[in-house]
């Protein structure tokens, strides 16, 4: 007895996480799940809803009342038909030392980047663009073609825009023209509209507009199954969706976003999609239900479909 003591007083702790990466079997795709890290979020800046309403979402999903929540950043790969697709990029070097582990997890879940020929961007806030591009203004994607919104890009490249922007939110114009730049040098940066077919027969541009100009969420349609990729419908799920009308600060157009956000839930749990969330806990898979006069997420449960164990 005192020997086995002693032998684990002397193993070393072990402190590193599994890598960020899930792999979800979607018709006759694969979606793979990337972490990016997390940033932390205050839940006393969300308006449209009650203290006493945010302090039960909040208990209810046992967050501290006095304290900043962690909102996960994921983005998606999308596998099928001889195409290799990112849904939205991370941070990389812009978003400070809780985020940036997109590239990593890309490589721990197989792929290289000059492997992905297609990036498309719910919208163009450093979170989910500044992961294309080094900090010395070289494209991370060598062979991709990087797609945003119409009235997205028109707003973030536009150097006035900053003007228009709370102070906190000034550097988000830099961090996209930064990150664009390089694709757009070499005729790789697109934009589409709402309705456009991204890739034929697979991905649809869906309007989410209102937390951006041209916040996109993406349909992916695999043998007669949807998925939906939503964004940043929510950024405190145990806030905004038991209350839809909730509005977080880095919303562009408050009342556009709050009626995205309900029509999305809505046709979310009608059509019973399955829904792929930039800050739903990772991986940020599931579904939604209702739930009293809000919603509620299912998160997908850890597993191998058959699919992935061939």
């Amino acid at each position: 007895m005192t020997s086995q003591a002693h032998i684990t007083n002397t193993v070393s702790v072990q402190r590193a996480q599994a890598p960020g990466f899930f792999r979800y079997a979607h018709g006759d795709v694969i979606v793979t799940a990337l972490y990016d890290g997390y940033v932390s979020l205050d839940p006393m800046t969300l308006t449209g809803l009650t203290d006493e309403e945010r302090a039960a979402d909040l208990t209810r999903q046992m967050h501290a009342l006095n304290a900043d929540v962690n909102s996960a950043v994921n983005a998606f790969l999308i596998h099928g038909d001889n195409r290799l697709v990112l849904v939205d990029a991370g941070s990389a070097h812009v978003a400070g030392p809780t985020m940036g582990r997109m590239l990593k997890n890309i490589a721990a879940a197989g792929y290289a980047l000059a492997d992905i020929d297609t990036i498309i961007l719910t919208h163009m806030h450093p979170d989910h663009i500044g992961g294309i591009t080094s900090e010395n203004g070289q494209a991370f994607f060598p062979n991709a073609t990087v797609w945003a919104h119409r009235a997205d890009a028109d707003f973030w490249l536009d150097s006035a825009t900053a003007d228009r922007l709370p102070d906190a939110e000034k550097a988000f114009v830099r961090i996209a023209q930064e990150a664009a730049a390089p694709y757009i040098a070499s005729g790789r940066f697109n934009t589409f509209v709402f309705g456009d077919e991204l890739v034929p027969g697979l991905i649809t541009a869906v309007d989410a507009a209102g937390h951006t100009p041209g916040h996109t969420a993406f349909m992916v349609t695999s043998a007669g199954e949807k998925m939906l990729f939503w964004g940043d419908i929510s950024h405190i799920p145990a806030i905004q969706l038991p209350h839809p009308a909730a509005t977080i600060e880095l919303d562009v157009f408050p009342e556009m976003a709050v009626a995205s956000r309900k029509r999305v839930l809505a046709d979310t749990v009608k059509g019973s999609w399955v829904v792929g969330g930039a800050h739903q806990p990772f991986p940020g898979i599931g579904r939604v239900r209702e739930e009293g006069q809000g919603y509620a997420w299912v998160a997908v449960e850890y597993g191998a479909p058959s699919a992935l164990d061939e």
